[in-house]
């Protein structure tokens, strides 16, 4: 399958841009079957996005519930 890999990307978009773009990956993500990877500092876009998320903690990848 794709894989879709997005390092921040929503990070220069406002608000309305920014939820429009989310919800727009969220549903090409889920139509298309991709795989998509995202690095976001920002917890709406994880709430938004993912179905699990991981968290970077000294170097290591920690599962987060």
């Amino acid at each position: 399958r794709p894989v879709l890999l997005l390092d921040e990307p929503f990070s220069a978009l406002d608000d309305a841009a920014r939820t429009a773009v989310r919800d727009l990956v969220g549903r090409l993500t889920q139509e298309r079957q991709w795989v998509t990877l995202l690095v976001t500092h920002h917890n709406d876009d994880i709430q938004a996005l993912a179905a699990r998320h991981y968290l970077l903690r000294d170097g290591l990848l920690v599962r987060q519930a």
